[in-house]
């Protein structure tokens, strides 16, 4: 059975669900372990568990001493949590830009359908073989001309596509490092802070080295956090820097499509000469101003 093929926008609406999931999580986390460490501070003041100098080598006042160390490492771990929160909240406006990259990328991939089907159908379109005659003539230069056109534009918003899915790809990656740094970060929290009250005095040592190990995971997550920001932007450079090489594609002249006017030479009524400007739509034969269609006279 084969695997089913790879798509980024569900991947990333996937990762960004576990990111809310995992903002969830967070929020509920200190309610999990409360009271644990309220019961772990009510045995150390009670006595249940004697504190003496050999304890932590802290004298008679080593119980306060453990209790204060315990309330301001669970305070330091609650405010490293509420700023993960508050980055995520943050991060919220900013978390659909790969997906918007994504629909974006298919959008100009129907324009580039459409520019390709244009053209084919412009090819048939060859009358070469049938009509003469200075609008003939002129619809002739201007067939090659679009010809050319159609093939640069479809190739350059196949450019554009792919651009807008390797960034969206790449920030894919980032959510998924992110995702798994929240879920590592919950983790070691509620791994070391459930049932607290069994290390005794030792929680204090426990949670020494927790309030550095979440210190480290905050800055990591911070970290992808301004990763996906600088990717999003590159992004848009390189877009913008894309959208500008339109003014060289091959077949549009001074970055527009190529026109159908001309600066031409007729006769008037009384057969003088007569500019005009000659245009597709006024290939009348029966306004004599020259700009005329004829039919090939069979050979």
């Amino acid at each position: 059975m084969t695997s089913p093929p790879f798509d980024s926008r569900t991947d990333l609406i996937n990762q960004i669900d576990g990111m809310r999931l995992a903002a969830k999580d967070l929020e509920l986390l200190p309610s999990g372990y409360d009271n644990d460490v309220n019961r772990l501070i009510d045995i150390l003041r009670v006595g249940e568990i004697g504190l003496t100098i050999g304890t932590l080598g802290l004298g008679m006042f080593a119980s306060e001493y453990v209790i204060s160390k315990i309330e301001s490492n669970r305070e330091s771990i609650e405010q490293t949590i509420t700023s993960v929160l508050n980055k995520l909240t943050e991060f919220q406006s900013e978390e659909n830009t790969p997906v918007t990259f994504v629909d974006m990328a298919d959008s100009w991939r129907v324009i580039r359908n459409l520019i390709t089907d244009a053209g084919t159908q412009a090819k048939t379109a060859n009358l070469n073989t049938d009509w003469e005659g200075v609008a003939a003539t002129r619809y002739f230069v201007i067939y090659g001309l679009q010809n050319e056109a159609f093939v640069s534009m479809a190739g350059l918003c196949e450019k554009i596509a792919t651009q807008l899915e390797t960034v969206a790809k790449a920030i894919l990656d980032l959510y998924k490092k992110l995702v798994s740094a929240l879920l590592e970060l919950k983790n070691e929290i509620a791994g070391k802070m459930t049932n607290i009250f069994m290390k005794g005095p030792a929680a204090v040592l426990v949670l020494d080295d927790l309030v550095k190990t979440v210190g480290t995971m905050q800055t990591k997550i911070f970290n992808i956090f301004s990763e996906c920001a600088t990717m999003a932007q590159a992004g848009m450079i390189a877009g913008n820097n894309i959208a500008a090489e339109v003014s060289t594609q091959s077949g549009l002249p001074f970055n527009r499509w190529p026109p159908i006017t001309i600066q031409a030479v007729g006769v008037d009524g009384e057969g003088k000469p007569r500019p005009y400007e000659l245009d597709f739509a006024d290939a009348s034969v029966l306004d004599g101003d020259g700009s005329d269609w004829k039919h090939k006279p069979s050979t």
